[in-house]
């Protein structure tokens, strides 16, 4: 049987020893960042270490004996879903606000700025539009570009600004983020969340209450229709029971963990949680819960 170290990349193994894992904008879900300098190489854990992803979230696998991929993504993308810290986002409310909308928005993005335009001028929806503000550059980070996602994202003039500056560009909307603002409103953290819930890394995104994810057709513009079918309108009661609010435990998905065997040091990987296993190992830290790890030959 193989551990969480032993089902990763012999490149990554070293990597994760003595690494702390921090939260991400998924409840239940933690990054270790195996490469400061490049916000791409995270790994993704849950707290009891029977999942992983090594792509931002998109692909996922067990830990236990030959790291399978999971067999039923849809209902883990749903999940992940359901554990959005939706208090970290920047919200607007349009109409009686009753349907919930993830809108993936790039501040780079030209057409991010023509939806934004359409959406203004849009009547009768009914939806609170959750913005996770972000930039294009996801695959080749830029130390700028991170700094104006978090100056955006941490000004408390909320989407008023993010709009104001998505059209027009002026230096003097972007302020120095205070002290308070949350560690997790980053464009690191922002692609993770697309890669967990989003499926793929277009701009703009869209990932509503019933689990769709895409983009709304922009050009000529989307019909009456097509707005009401994601966003609602004030003639027609809200989605229920939404993937929003199943909320879902992350921690041990995958049922029943498998035994790791490290030397003569047995160790349950998902039981181990708070506890030192007999294994010489190296401690994971997952938000204050520390891990043992068995320690694998390499």
């Amino acid at each position: 049987m193989m551990a969480f170290t032993a089902t990763l990349p012999s490149s990554k193994r070293a990597m994760t020893k003595n690494a702390t894992a921090t939260e991400t904008l998924v409840k239940g879900i933690y990054a270790i960042w195996t490469r400061l300098d490049d916000e791409r190489d995270v790994i993704l854990v849950n707290e009891n270490a029977t999942i992983f992803s090594l792509t931002l979230g998109k692909d996922w696998r067990y830990t236990r004996t030959g790291a399978p991929t999971i067999e039923n993504p849809d209902e883990l993308r749903n999940a992940l879903r359901a554990n959005i810290r939706f208090d970290e986002l920047v919200a607007k409310r349009i109409g009686a606000g009753q349907r919930k909308v993830v809108y993936f928005g790039a501040y780079d993005c030209p057409w991010c700025k023509v939806f934004q335009s359409q959406l203004k001028n849009t009547k009768g929806l009914n939806t609170t539009t959750y913005l996770v503000p972000t930039s294009l550059d996801v695959m080749i980070p830029n130390a700028m570009s991170r700094q104006i996602v978090r100056s955006l994202w941490c000004d408390t003039r909320g989407w008023s600004n993010w709009d104001a500056f998505m059209q027009t560009r002026q230096p003097s909307l972007l302020q120095q983020p205070s002290v308070s603002c949350s560690p997790l409103k980053t464009a690191a953290q922002a692609h993770i969340l697309m890669g967990m819930t989003a499926t793929t890394f277009t701009f703009p995104r869209l990932v509503d209450d019933t689990g769709w994810a895409g983009n709304l057709p922009l050009k000529p513009g989307p019909s009456p229709a097509d707005w009401a079918r994601v966003m609602g309108s004030n003639n027609k009661s809200a989605v229920t029971d939404t993937v929003f609010t199943q909320q879902v435990d992350l921690s041990n998905w995958g049922k029943t963990p498998s035994t790791s065997q490290s030397g003569s040091s047995t160790y349950q990987i998902g039981e181990g949680a708070g506890q030192e296993s007999k294994a010489d190992g190296e401690t994971l830290n997952l938000g204050g819960i520390k891990i043992k790890l068995p320690s694998i030959k390499y």
